[in-house]
C-alpha cells in the first residue's frame, strides 16, 4: 500500500505539472531579452529593510538596475528579504524595492530561512509573505505556489527557465522540480536557492565529516519535514538532468562576498554554482551586488558597487553553452 500511494502521489505530481507547463508562449511579449547581456544577482537584503538607516541601499541597487534597465535581462533576489519575517519588513521591502522595479526587467526570487516561521525561526514554513509581492509565475507547484515556481523567459531564440525553491527543499519539492526539469529537457534550468554554498564555496554535504556544514539546511527544523542539503539537491534533480546549467545562491558569509563553484554533472556538463551575499559587508551590504554578463556562450561574474558606481575585484570569466 505504501509503494502504491508513492506511485500515485508521483502520477499526480508528473500530470499536474504536464498540464500546468502546457503554456506556448509563458513570456510577456512586451519583454524582449538580448542574447546579450547581463543578470543582475541582488543578495540577501534583510539588514536593508530592517534598518531605515540602511534603507538607502535599496535605493541605490534599484537606481543602478532603473539606470541599466536596456542592458539588464532579468533580475534574481537570493532570499532573506526579511530579518524576521515581520509584516512591517515585508511592506519596506515592497514600497522600497519590490514594486519599484521597472516592469520591463523580469524580477525572479526565492525566500531564505529569515523569511519563515515566528519572528524568523525557520522552526515552521509559515511566511508573512503578503500576497501583493506575488511572483510573475509560468508554473507553480500545487499548495506551494509562493516559494517553488519557475518562470520561462527568452533569451535571443533561446527558451530558459528560472526554477526558485523554497529553502531547504523538502523531499517532495525536488520530485516534483525533477518533473519540471525533465518536462523540458531542452529548455536550460537555472536553479534559484535560498542556501547552496557554504562559508568556504563549497556544497554544503552532512556525509562528508571533512565538510564546513555551519549555515547548512541540516541546521534548521523547517517545521519538522526531512530537508535536503546542497549535495543531495545536486544529487537529486542536478546530477541527472543535463540541462540543469547554473545554481544561484546567498545565505553564507564568505570572505570574498562572491563565490563561483564548477561541478560536473553525470554526463560529465559543467553547472556553476554561484553565491552573492554581502550582508556581512559593512552596513548589511553597502549597495553591493553580482552581475553576471553573457554573450555568445562567454559569461563574466563580477561585483559591483551601486553607491559608488563601481566595479569591485571579483571578476570570473568561463565559457558555458545553453
Amino acid at each position: 500500500m505504501k509503494h502504491t500511494k508513492s506511485l500515485l502521489l508521483s502520477l499526480s505530481m508528473l500530470l499536474t505539472a504536464l498540464v500546468s507547463c502546457n503554456n506556448d508562449n509563458p513570456i510577456d511579449p512586451d519583454i524582449v531579452i538580448s542574447d546579450v547581456g547581463t543578470i543582475a544577482i541582488v543578495p540577501d537584503i534583510q539588514y536593508y529593510t530592517n534598518d531605515e538607516n540602511r534603507s538607502v541601499y535599496l535605493t541605490s541597487i534599484l537606481d543602478y538596475l532603473t539606470s541599466e534597465q536596456e542592458n539588464i535581462s532579468f533580475i534574481l533576489q537570493t532570499g532573506d528579504v526579511t530579518n524576521n519575517n515581520q509584516t512591517w519588513q515585508w511592506e519596506n521591502g515592497d514600497s522600497l524595492f519590490f514594486s519599484k522595479i521597472p516592469k520591463t526587467i523580469p524580477f525572479i526570487y526565492c525566500l531564505g530561512n529569515h523569511d519563515y516561521g515566528n519572528n524568523g525561526s525557520s522552526k515552521e514554513r509559515k511566511s508573512n509573505f503578503p500576497e501583493k509581492m506575488m511572483p510573475v509565475r509560468d508554473l507553480v507547484m500545487p499548495s506551494s505556489q509562493w516559494d517553488n515556481y519557475v518562470r520561462f523567459l527568452m533569451l535571443g531564440d533561446t527558451k530558459i527557465a528560472i526554477l526558485s525553491l523554497e529553502f531547504a527543499p523538502r523531499n517532495e519539492v525536488l520530485e516534483w522540480a525533477d518533473e519540471v526539469i525533465r518536462t523540458y529537457p531542452d529548455t536550460p534550468f537555472i536553479l534559484l536557492t535560498h542556501a547552496f554554498l557554504n562559508n568556504s564555496g563549497k556544497m554544503f554535504d552532512s556525509s562528508d565529516p571533512n565538510c564546513d556544514n555551519k549555515w547548512s539546511q541540516k541546521q534548521y527544523v523547517m517545521g519538522g519535514d526531512y530537508v535536503n542539503d546542497s549535495k543531495e539537491i545536486f544529487d537529486k534533480i542536478v546530477a541527472n538532468n543535463s540541462n540543469v546549467k547554473f545554481i544561484i545562491c546567498g545565505h553564507c558569509v564568505s570572505k570574498k562576498y562572491i563565490e563561483c563553484l564548477e561541478e560536473k554533472n553525470s554526463s560529465g556538463g559543467s553547472v556553476y554554482c554561484i553565491m552573492v551575499n554581502y550582508q556581512h559587508y559593512k552596513d548589511g551590504g553597502s549597495g553591493n551586488i553580482g552581475l553576471l554578463d553573457y554573450s555568445q556562450g562567454h559569461f563574466c561574474l563580477r561585483s559591483f558597487d551601486t553607491v559608488n558606481n563601481t566595479y569591485g575585484k571579483i571578476n570570473i570569466s568561463f565559457d558555458l553553452e545553453i
